[in-house]
């Protein structure tokens, strides 16, 4: 699966969207998660929704959107390259950054790469790392520990600034006893990382510390191996 790229998008990520089948139950969890991120920042869905999972077979409207969060630009982003929808203080950023936004506070499919790169533009190391934690977080949450990964970073018509990191991060965590997913990766080239695998684990690592994806045991366990071009974690 494309874990490293969609693990690295900037916002915050809205991961609740993908049990939400109705309308309602999308603007009752975006009020929900609006309520743990910090007023004013971007929450974000990249190519986990679709029209059609939604009783309405229809995406939010910007006022829905402006009801459910009206503190936090949001921006929705239907598979790829969109179509995508955002709220007042979304078309509000995006138009200041020289973006094109429908008035109805929707970008046509094929018309978002603009947008996703204002985006990238303001995501730092910093905010990679914390967009990491959460997707694992969600993915153990449903019971997805372990993943080969076929993708490198940056997506959806966006690049990684400078400075940014990629698969380092899962290597940090490991470190740091917080990685929640066993990961190997075939992104990229043919035998390698698209962003060059600088770090390769031997050893057995014990991982914790990500209480939605915990055994009952509290621990878990992963098998990394160094090969060539390739790392595991």
């Amino acid at each position: 699966i494309h874990y490293f790229r969609d693990s690295h998008v900037p916002g915050y990520i809205f991961s609740d969207i993908e049990t939400a089948f109705s309308i309602a139950d999308l603007l009752d969890a975006l009020t929900e998660r609006a309520a743990s991120v910090p007023s004013g920042e971007f929450i974000t869905a990249f190519g986990r929704l679709r029209s059609a999972q939604f009783a309405e077979n229809r995406l939010p409207t910007l006022a829905e959107l402006d009801g459910a969060a009206p503190n936090h630009p949001v921006y929705l982003h239907v598979s790829f390259d969109g179509p995508a929808v955002t709220n007042t203080l979304g078309k509000t950023f995006f138009e200041a950054k020289g973006v094109s936004v429908n008035s109805s506070g929707t970008f046509n499919r094929g018309q978002t790469a603009n947008a996703v790169q204002s985006l990238f533009n303001e995501y730092s190391n910093e905010d990679a790392l914390r967009t990491v934690k959460e997707y694992m977080q969600f993915s153990a949450s449903v019971g997805l520990t372990t993943i080969q990964n076929f993708s490198g970073c940056g997506g959806f018509g966006g690049r990684l600034g400078p400075g940014v990191g990629c698969e380092d991060h899962y290597y940090d965590l490991w470190q740091q006893g917080e990685l929640c997913a066993g990961s190997g990766s075939h992104s990229g080239r043919r035998h390698g990382c698209q962003y060059g695998c600088k770090r390769h684990l031997s050893d057995r690592a014990e991982y914790g510390n990500c209480p939605a994806g915990n055994t009952k045991s509290g621990r878990r366990r992963c098998l990394g191996s160094t090969l060539p071009q390739r790392v595991n974690l």
